[in-house]
């Protein structure tokens, strides 16, 4: 996400804040601008739930091919005045697959979740390598504990740096490209740059290595020209996925290639849960027209605001309503972007599935802030009483404070349910975990304000960031924690890094192209050394980190936000469609009012699906259009480009 969104986000939620209803008033009728208001509800400290489900949430780990060339959108002046994550310091591009695949190891070792999801950006540049790298990480520390695993795209899984849809310009096999401020060229020594499509057929690759999908070679080739597949699962959890690829050949590139753009291609999962509950994988990176290059003109910019198109939306509609007929619990929604970051015909159409009893809550990522617990009210298509829907916003892996965590989800007793959220946050001088078993930070290894790897460094000139990776390369593979890890390479890396400062920008890139492809891909790490050669690449990660949000944070801020963030330990809040905060519904109120919608919305389901009568249809959307006519006007919508 860029700086703009963050701006846009903070805005938004603002003005939302002073739309916060009273729970004893709550009519939805107080002039807010919205149909569907937020409001951000009390945290409840408390003990986790037990049993129900377990999963392990990561999100926008960013991995980024720090061997490519810098381009104007990579670039410092597009770090200072534009997206403040166009650049970040080497350390954090050169280790943090190292931050993911430890958590991975770490959590899967000591913990049991149902299931891994991450909820999208596992690239960065949007190259084919960054995201096989983070895919082989999932499904290979998944495997090794028998644990399921799934992620959804984001912005940058098929975006160029998260923003931008266009054919990039080729390059030469020497890695030399006609146009130096390219996509291709950022990707050199990273396979390709990766559109929509390229995301979805490596992950539906991997699914079938990992036993989900049979003949997905086969299945693919049959939408090789755009198309649409719907493919049922072959082990459970996933129960099945439908993948739509617009390829859309356009004007052809001067080498005379076409110009195929994917922005409306689509991905959406179905898994299972446990207690007859499931949850539904949306890939809320799918648009209705081509992105624009910046915000400034009348174009959608894929990091400020993310979308759902009615394709996907009607599946979506059609899986809950199956849900709804065979007496189902209901259904989780993830989702890369924020429902505030959504365009409102995405958000109102999401929000509106709550209205069926049929949602549980809703998890996103994309905004790279602390995780947050945010309440949506919805109108309510039975009462008059407005129906709460709960999101969860996990923060990002790689930008401060470091996080991932453990969703809990559970019946509370009441016959509602309970979430009990941990949040992990290795920006803490633990690493968020207890005393004796965090990496050990050895003080002499954090680099000094005005050293060659300083983690600002690269912000000082043009080229800098290739000096600071060469440095900070250059440093580790010199320390006798690397011994063993990496000795295979260091002839080819001594050669390499021979005057690599003095070089121009081409010839550093392809010097640091070995280094970087052997220290920052973890299948790639020996056994012998490598446990303190790791403690050091999560250290330097973590300080980089802090570096970063200190230069970007007002210092007082941080100070308060650090004691806060360490204090938490872990938050407990209600989940599940439900009546307002304050008075939520008893059993058997929930019980009437989840049979009344499931009439209504299994008598919809066939009138769908084995064509009868089309008016039930109607029937629904009509009495939520009824519920909605009593709500003030809709303002114009803070999102819209």
């Amino acid at each position: 996400m860029d700086e703009v969104g963050r701006t846009t986000r903070a805005a938004i939620g603002a003005r939302l804040g002073t739309c916060a209803l009273a729970a004893a008033v709550m009519t939805l009728g107080s002039g807010c601008p919205k149909r569907f208001e937020t409001v951000k509800p009390a945290l409840l400290t408390g003990p986790s739930a037990s049993g129900g489900v377990e999963l392990l949430l990561v999100a926008d780990n960013h991995a980024t091919n720090s061997a490519g060339m810098l381009t104007r959108e990579r670039s410092v002046l597009a770090d200072k005045l534009g997206t403040n994550v166009s650049l970040r310091p080497a350390q954090v591009d050169l280790w943090g697959q190292q931050v993911l695949d430890w958590v991975l190891e770490r959590e899967l070792r000591e913990h049991a979740p149902e299931m891994l999801v991450h909820l999208g950006d596992l690239a960065n540049i949007s190259c084919t390598e960054e995201a096989r790298t983070t895919l082989e990480t999932l499904r290979r520390r998944a495997e090794e504990k028998g644990v399921p695993w799934f992620a959804i795209p984001g912005n940058h899984d098929g975006f160029y740096m998260g923003n931008q849809a266009y054919n990039p310009v080729q390059c030469e096999e020497d890695g030399s490209c006609r146009n130096f401020n390219s996509w291709s060229g950022a990707c050199n020594h990273a396979g390709q740059p990766m559109n929509k499509d390229d995301f979805i057929e490596l992950y539906l690759r991997e699914l079938g290595s990992a036993g989900y999908l049979k003949d997905i070679e086969v299945r693919l080739k049959e939408i090789s020209a755009g198309g649409c597949l719907e493919l049922e699962s072959q082990k459970p959890p996933l129960t099945r996925l439908v993948t739509c690829m617009h390829k859309r050949p356009t004007r052809r590139t001067k080498d005379g290639a076409p110009n195929i753009i994917t922005y409306d291609s689509f991905l959406i999962q179905q898994v299972a849960l446990r207690d007859g509950r499931s949850a539904v994988l949306l890939d809320t990176s799918q648009y209705d027209r081509r992105l624009a290059w910046h915000s400034l003109v009348s174009r959608v910019m894929a990091g400020l605001v993310g979308q759902v198109r009615t394709d996907q939306l009607e599946i979506v509609r059609r899986w809950i309503a199956q849900e709804q007929a065979r007496r189902a619990g209901p259904v989780l929604l993830i989702g890369h972007y924020p429902l505030a970051e959504l365009e409102r015909q995405s958000r109102k159409a999401l929000l509106g599935f709550a209205a069926t009893g049929m949602v549980l809550g809703y998890l996103s990522g994309h905004v790279h802030a602390p995780s947050e617990v945010r309440d949506w009210f919805v109108p309510n298509p039975v009462s008059d009483k407005p129906l709460r829907l709960t999101e969860l916003n996990v923060g990002s892996l790689v930008d401060w404070p470091m996080e991932y965590g453990r969703l809990q989800i559970a019946p509370n007793g009441a016959g509602l349910t309970t979430a009990s959220w941990k949040p992990v946050r290795l920006a803490d001088p633990s690493f968020g975990l207890p005393e004796g078993s965090a990496p050990v930070c050895d003080a002499s290894w954090e680099e000094k304000e005005g050293s060659a790897a300083w983690y600002r460094e690269y912000a000082d000139k043009k080229y800098a960031y290739y000096d600071q990776q060469a440095a900070a390369s250059s440093r580790f593979l010199g320390l006798p924690e690397s011994v063993g890890v990496l000795a295979r390479v260091i002839g080819e890396r001594d050669a390499a890094q021979q005057d690599v400062g003095q070089k121009p920008q081409k010839e550093k890139m392809k010097a640091l192209a070995a280094i970087q492809r052997e220290i920052a891909v973890p299948s790639r790490w020996a056994d012998d050394g490598a446990e303190r050669a790791r403690n050091y690449a999560l250290c330097q990660t973590r300080w980089a980190t802090i570096a970063e949000h200190r230069h970007r944070a007002p210092a007082e801020a941080l100070v308060s936000k650090e004691r806060d963030l360490l204090s938490l330990k872990g938050v407990s809040f209600p989940f599940g469609t439900a009546a307002d905060a304050a008075a939520p519904w008893t059993a058997e109120e929930y019980a009437q009012r989840q049979s009344r919608v499931r009439e209504a919305w299994v008598k919809a389901f066939r009138a769908e699906t084995l064509g009868e009568e089309s008016g039930a249809l109607e029937e629904v959307d009509e009495e939520l259009a009824l519920l909605e006519s009593r709500l003030p006007p809709l303002e114009e919508d803070e999102l819209e480009q």
